[in-house]
């Protein structure tokens, strides 16, 4: 299942990329980061966390699994985490509600993009 996703004006992004290159792909892996920098505030001090809100940080393997990187496409960079129950946390299973920690960023740092540069946000 595919996870939130920021998508970005591609005509912004080649644009970008004519007038000073390489810049555009710069401009993206800073919004992947900018989206780890916000999962990293993002951490609940409840354990366990409420239901609905941000998870809980027990052992911080998942806080500190989360990392952005260069996509197979170009112009795409991923934040994602290394744990398996990632997936579990932010969409719930069915012995738990959902502890959402990538969709909140991933809508903070769409908010934080100019709406000219913003083609989308999946959720």
């Amino acid at each position: 299942m595919p996870g939130p996703q920021v998508i970005l004006n591609m005509n912004k992004l080649l644009e970008l990329e004519r007038e000073a290159p390489g810049r555009a792909d710069e401009a993206v892996g800073k919004v992947a980061k900018l989206c780890t920098d916000i999962i990293g505030l993002s951490w609940s001090d409840q354990q366990p966390s409420p239901p609905g809100g941000p998870p809980g940080v027990d052992t911080s393997a998942l806080k500190n699994s989360v990392v952005y990187e260069p996509g197979n496409e170009p112009l795409t960079w991923i934040v994602h985490d290394g744990v398996e129950y990632g997936v579990h946390l932010e969409y719930g299973t069915e012995h738990m509600a959902a502890r959402p920690w990538l969709l909140p960023a991933v809508e903070q740092t769409a908010a934080m993009i100019p709406p000219e540069w913003l083609q989308e946000v999946v959720r």
